[in-house]
């Protein structure tokens, strides 16, 4: 029984279809805008921005071989005696650039080479000689076991340095009229470290 006073007011059945459908389409575009905007790009990893990839590409650690050429001239005497010996050396190889995962870290080289030695105490040495190089603090180090080639005996030499500066101490199996025995030399000498320094300012 309708109230005395009160219109009755019914709203038409096509037009509250047409706003819930019109509703329904809104809702329907949002889901799918979302979706879009979480879903990682095709050949990317979902955990791995490419930013972040190319970076840590970039800081993977890795060696390379390359030419080791180096020359060494310097004097000094053995120990026993006071008399002033020239020293000529010449090293060619294999040359190994190491790099840190830290950029901040500096490269090291490491050599493995057949090494040519001449010398007053032996006219012909040759050996096989490993060097460590550490650019940053330019200290390096060398050890050689040689073979006098002459006398056919062995020997070795060990040397360390400070960028082209650096000593060397050595030891040979000489022949004289005594027969043979053992002399010690230490040596002052520059060096030419040209394999390095190519891979190293390159």
């Amino acid at each position: 029984m309708d109230r005395p006073g009160v219109a009755k007011v019914s709203a038409p059945r096509g037009s509250c279809r047409r706003c819930a459908l019109a509703l329904a389409a809104v809702v329907a575009s949002s889901l799918a805008t979302a979706a879009h905007a979480t879903e990682p790009a095709v050949g990317a990893s979902p955990s791995v921005s490419q930013p972040a990839a190319r970076a840590q590409a970039k800081s993977a650690p890795g060696m390379r071989l390359g030419l080791d050429v180096n020359i060494e001239g310097g004097a000094g005497s053995l120990t026993s005696y006071g008399e002033l010996l020239g020293l000529a050396r010449i090293r060619v190889g294999m040359l190994a650039t190491i790099e840190s995962t830290n950029p901040q870290e500096s490269l090291i080289f490491v050599a493995v080479s057949p090494v040519f030695q001449l010398s007053a105490i032996s006219p012909a040495t040759v050996g096989i000689e490993t060097e460590f190089t550490h650019i940053g603090s330019g200290f390096w180090a060398q050890a050689a076991a040689l073979v006098d080639v002459a006398e056919v005996e062995p020997g070795w030499a060990a040397s360390v340095g400070w960028s082209i500066f650096g000593v060397q101490l050595e030891r040979h199996v000489v022949h004289d009229g005594s027969g043979p025995h053992a002399v010690t030399a230490l040596f002052g000498k520059l060096r030419a470290p040209l394999g390095i320094a190519w891979h190293a300012f390159r």
